[in-house]
């Protein structure tokens, strides 16, 4: 029976040498940049307790031009959308902008009926539900200009009803978010 050896197997060789390299490594690592982090982490902390702002973390976001045209096109000012949500005339304005939409593609309105104002700690939520009389390209044009008006804008539900001829009858529930300037939370 042989003896047992007391040296490393060459079978354990790659691993000693592999956990030798990291282990060199890391000193090499802590020496050389171990100092330069601690004098990055100290200019930072220098930088900060006077007011610069390095890198990202610290920097306020800068909404992009077509979102900020878009809040600001459908924004008033808190106390000002309350008073007219409550009055009832931004719901006469929605209404007023829907039909003249609907009217702009040629749609025959049936009826106009202005639904729940929800007043919410950052904006005002306007409901109304319309009955037209229409086409279906008439509609879809409809909903397209829509949804380029600038304004928010939302088709909750709505129904078509085909005829054998002429137009069909939709029926369409929409609702228009206005933002509170002063509740928006950046």
């Amino acid at each position: 029976m042989a003896a047992p050896s007391t040296g490393i197997s060459a079978r354990r060789w790659p691993l000693v040498a592999s956990v030798s390299v990291f282990v060199a490594f890391t000193l090499f690592h802590l020496l050389v940049f171990g100092s330069a982090s601690g004098r990055y982490q100290k200019a930072l902390a220098n930088a900060q307790s006077v007011g610069l702002v390095l890198g990202s973390a610290g920097a306020s976001r800068i909404l992009p031009p077509r979102v900020a045209a878009l809040v600001a096109g459908n924004g008033m000012a808190s106390a000002a959308a309350e008073q007219r949500g409550n009055s009832g005339a931004l719901a006469s304005d929605m209404l007023a902008d829907v039909t003249a939409l609907a009217a702009r593609h040629g749609m025959d309105i049936v009826f106009t009926e202005p639904g729940a104002v929800d007043q919410k700690p950052s904006a005002v939520e306007i409901h109304a539900h319309f009955r037209f009389s229409c086409e279906f390209e008439q509609f879809i044009g409809f909903l397209d200009d829509a949804a380029r008006s600038g304004h928010l804008l939302a088709v909750e539900r709505f129904s078509l009803v085909a005829h054998d001829a002429g137009p069909i009858e939709l029926e369409l529930w929409m609702s228009r978010l206005i933002l509170k300037q002063g509740a928006i939370q950046k």
